[in-house]
């Protein structure tokens, strides 16, 4: 409901991007993407895994970017935040980002930030240890299959 409210707003503000991409009339990937100030924000894509050896989620970009081509109304196609390796690949610039933490003298929120710090800590130390045995993609990929299996 919420998705079908937002899409509808942003299509009557002449703001929204949706690519799809069918195989034998069965929806097999798609594109997001919201339009401001000549940038085309991209908001989500996703695949159907079980065309995977053929990366429709890639082909579907190429036929985005070959649409997005001498159009005047965008300029600039911004990935959005995380790293992929479709940004890698496709991407010119990037920039790092930040997050900063503002909070009370309390010790409630002195203890909630050190949890906080513990479990980034712990996020970024099991990442690192993924990168240098490079098995980080085959994890995600391995997640991002289980969850779909629980979808359906």
């Amino acid at each position: 409901e919420e998705y079908r409210h937002r899409f509808e707003l942003l299509l009557s503000k002449g703001m929204l991007r949706a690519y799809l991409l069918y195989i034998n009339s069965q929806p097999c990937a798609y594109w997001t993407g919201t339009v401001f100030n000549n940038v085309l924000h991209l908001n989500e894509g996703a695949y159907d895994a079980s065309f995977n050896k053929y990366s429709p989620g890639i082909c579907l970009f190429y036929k985005m970017i070959e649409d997005l081509i001498g159009n005047e109304d965008i300029a600039v196609l911004d990935f959005g935040f995380g790293e992929a390796h479709y940004k890698e690949r496709f991407g010119t610039d990037s920039f790092f980002e930040s997050t900063v933490s503002i909070h009370s003298r309390s010790l409630k929120m002195k203890l909630l930030y050190g949890i906080s710090k513990v479990t980034y800590s712990f996020s970024a130390s099991l990442e690192k240890l993924l990168d240098k045995y490079r098995i980080k993609d085959k994890v995600k990929r391995l997640w991002r299959n289980k969850l779909q299996s629980k979808s359906k």
